[in-house]
């Protein structure tokens, strides 16, 4: 009986559990912040860069770079995985691992800047994603 009359003593004084609801409460908001979708008020349209400084060759500039870095980070990924495979045959689990997760960061990277290459090319801003799969995979929408 000591140990329960012990426990609810310490219970009475515990001083650090409005910490930990404070905490829950901070976990909860920003779980819900994570997962709400936000809305569009405003659509920039591509003749509209001119008026933030934008011109021609500051496009031109992007595509062109946007192009290189895709490229980068496509080869980047590719070797990655192989690199992971390598480890996986030579029965190295850990790195193998944080191989595919690292390429796994390369490649939404790549996926970003084809993002923002599809969209100097379109010539549209504020695409979603099933702009980017119709323009990728050359698939018609229903």
């Amino acid at each position: 009986m000591g140990f329960f009359k012990k426990t609810a003593k310490t219970l009475k004084r515990a001083t650090w559990l409005p910490a930990v609801k404070e905490q829950t409460g901070f976990i909860k908001k920003l779980f819900a912040g994570v997962f709400k979708t936000q809305s569009t008020t405003a659509t920039d349209k591509f003749s509209d860069l001119s008026k933030l400084g934008i011109n021609d060759k500051k496009v031109k500039e992007a595509k062109e770079s946007f192009g290189k870095l895709l490229a980068i980070f496509l080869v980047g990924a590719l070797l990655l995985c192989l690199y992971g495979i390598l480890l996986l045959t030579r029965e190295h689990y850990m790195p193998s691992i944080i191989a595919f997760a690292v390429a796994v960061l390369c490649v939404s990277q790549a996926f970003k800047y084809h993002f923002w290459l599809m969209q100097i090319k379109k010539q549209k801003l504020g695409c979603t994603f099933k702009d980017w799969v119709e323009y990728t995979f050359r698939i018609k929408a229903k």
